[in-house]
């Protein structure tokens, strides 16, 4: 059996501004990691996903057995799409967006990079990788005035935040979201 998980943060990013709430949810997903600890036998390995770090809630001290990989080179491709990926998997979008634009596919190509290629995981960066959620709904998007919208930051409500284990310490990074949709 495999375990996947996305976007493991999102529950606590909700209640960020509410201490009482961020600690309950808090202790049901350490609940929830304690059975996951407890079944690690029947489970050939775990893929958990999430854009916050929280070091301090002691979530994952339940399932000491797992290995951070945000940063390790041999998985530097895997959260995102190459240049290759989109090239080979979405030629039928690429031609139309460029059919409905008036421009080339290669054209199409340079503004999703100057668009949403921009991530690169891992300490040697051999590859960067393009914001998946992004390039899928730019390929699909019909939207003249906008054809390659900030969509990503659209999704993080332009209060994306990082936090570190108490409300006091709490970094809004809204300005990174805010850049992103210019």
């Amino acid at each position: 059996m495999v375990l996947l998980i996305d976007e493991y943060d999102s529950p606590l990013m909700e209640y960020l501004d509410d201490a009482a709430g961020f600690e309950k949810i808090r202790k049901s997903l350490r609940s929830f990691y304690l059975a996951v600890k407890s079944n690690q036998p029947k489970l050939r390995f775990i893929f958990v996903t999430g854009i916050a770090r929280f070091n301090q809630a002691s979530l994952f001290s339940a399932p000491n057995s797992f290995i951070d990989i945000s940063f390790d080179d041999d998985y530097s491709a895997i959260v995102g799409f190459t240049d290759v990926e989109i090239e080979q998997n979405f030629a039928p979008f690429i031609a139309r967006k460029a059919r409905s634009l008036g421009i080339t596919p290669a054209q199409v190509m340079q503004e999703l990079q100057a668009h949403y290629d921009g991530y690169a995981f891992g300490w040697g960066i051999r590859q960067r990788v393009y914001n998946p959620w992004s390039v899928l709904c730019a390929l699909k998007s019909t939207d003249q005035e906008l054809p390659f919208d900030s969509y990503w930051a659209r999704l993080l409500h332009h209060a994306a935040q990082v936090y570190d284990g108490s409300s006091s310490q709490r970094q809004h990074v809204s300005a990174a979201a805010e850049a992103g949709r210019r």
